[in-house]
């Protein structure tokens, strides 16, 4: 067995006098502070509350679907029946048309009462663990006749407004119509 003889070299006499180099964060003058546990603590929690309070200010500021496509749907159909006052001078017929937008109004409202109730209910039953296929094809299909039973009305009410307007006074009101019925549902 061979022992390894150690060599030490004489020591640099410029080296002993120079201190060893600093780290790089000391080496600019500023002396790196040293947290407490409990301040390191805190400093990991504050990004918690910091992003709470953001995503509570982008909910409060936020209006819901619902909301906004009923408050839509009124103002387009306040202009609808402005275009109607502007546009038929027979009052009797005037009457008849705002009547029409009234109930093409309440229609639409029930169709959005009806797609937001399908949803919850498509939802919950996708949330039960034992809901089978049929149970879908089920609640599908009443939507499906709700839908279409709102469609044929939706169609007449259009249709009794054109036979209440000249063709004229329909080429002014059609556009208005077509913004009201053009609204996404809520």
């Amino acid at each position: 067995m061979q022992l390894r003889q150690l060599r030490c070299s004489p020591p640099d006499t410029d080296s002993a006098l120079t201190p060893p180099a600093l780290p790089k964060r000391l080496a600019s003058g500023k002396v790196p502070r040293r947290r407490s546990p409990t301040s390191r603590a805190i400093m990991r929690l504050v990004p918690i509350p910091l992003v709470a309070a953001l995503a509570c200010g982008a909910c409060a500021s936020h209006v819901s679907p619902e909301v906004q496509s009923k408050a839509t749907l009124e103002v387009k159909v306040e202009a609808m029946h402005g275009a109607v006052a502007a546009n038929v001078p027979d009052a009797q017929r005037a009457a008849r048309i705002n009547k029409t937008i009234n109930q093409l109004e309440a229609e639409l409202d029930s169709f959005d009462n009806v797609l937001i109730n399908f949803q919850s209910d498509v939802l919950a039953l996708n949330s039960r663990p034992d809901a089978t296929r049929a149970d879908f094809d089920t609640l599908l299909t009443q939507y499906d006749q709700q839908r279409v039973a709102a469609r044929k009305r939706i169609i007449q009410l259009h249709l009794e407004m054109i036979a209440a307007t000249t063709e004229e006074e329909w080429k002014k009101l059609s556009p208005y119509e077509r913004e009201v019925l053009s609204i996404p549902p809520g």
